[in-house]
């Protein structure tokens, strides 16, 4: 079993930063794994558990949330893809992690 709170990723690099604290992050690791907000789940079950968090977090903050994408940088990009998908799906707006470059 993985111990989601330790959950290596390297991501991709970028120069622009942008700080977000109201988001769920969905994280995809260099062997495919997916977690949310550091709780492993199933492919299948992300519609549904990204749905929850974005529902939880907008009522308890009265703010629309953000959706994370925080994926290894090895981590095919169809992968990537398919998260932001549900998240347009779902309404939210998604944004990509990165590490400055």
């Amino acid at each position: 079993m993985v111990n989601p709170n330790m959950i290596k990723l390297t991501q991709p690099k970028a120069t622009n930063k942008v700080v977000v604290t109201k988001n769920v992050t969905v994280s995809i690791d260099s062997l495919g794994n997916y977690s949310i907000n550091k709780v492993k789940t199933s492919l299948e079950d992300l519609p549904s558990a990204i749905n929850a968090g974005l529902t939880k977090l907008k009522s308890e903050t009265k703010q629309d949330p953000v959706l994370i994408v925080n994926a290894d940088r090895s981590v095919k990009w169809d992968n990537v893809v398919k998260i932001i998908v549900i998240g347009k799906k779902l309404n939210a707006k998604v944004m990509a992690a990165t590490q400055k470059e």
